[in-house]
């Protein structure tokens, strides 16, 4: 190799150091790469923040729906109690959540000395089904004729009334 290959070689290599060593005490853009690394961390938390808040929601409205349908019975209210779908006046008394025909309202009655008791069962959907893979197993109070899809979460409450 000649010597002004050599001297080419050498230009080249303490070059390339020059550059590293600009980049390695380069500053600019940090701020961007720290926020592009916590961004998906971030929007994790606040989803899971608002599904949960979704949740805890629909868990406290059918509760309320389930009282007051039980209620209902005691004072033979002439509303249909019993059945599915949105036409059930359980279903009616859930605000701001969408009935889908799935839901199941049943009735029991075990004895007149503890009341009627109403238990509502419901599919909760995620917005977004793959980030909570929940396997979805119904609650021993649910009625055997509900039938819980595979994704979601069954939710169910039981409200009671004394006769």
């Amino acid at each position: 190799m000649s010597a002004m290959d050599k001297n080419y070689v050498r230009d080249r290599i303490r070059g390339a150091r020059e550059i590293l060593q600009r980049l390695a005490g380069a500053r600019e853009g940090v701020e961007a790469l720290e926020f592009a690394i916590i961004l998906p961390v971030l929007l994790l938390f606040l989803l899971g923040c608002i599904e949960f808040g979704r949740l805890f929601w629909t868990q406290s409205e059918l509760q309320f729906a389930a009282e007051a349908a039980a209620r209902c019975i005691t004072v033979t209210c002439s509303a249909k109690i019993t059945g599915t779908g949105s036409d059930t006046y359980a279903a009616e008394n859930i605000y701001g959540i969408p009935v889908p025909s799935g839901t199941v309202f049943s009735v029991t009655s075990p004895s007149p000395a503890s009341g009627n008791q109403e238990t509502v069962c419901y599919t909760f959907q995620f917005l977004i089904p793959t980030l909570f893979p929940f396997s979805n197993t119904p609650a021993a109070s649910c009625p055997k004729s509900y039938s819980a899809p595979s994704l979601g979460l069954t939710l169910s409450a039981t409200g009671c009334h004394q006769a």
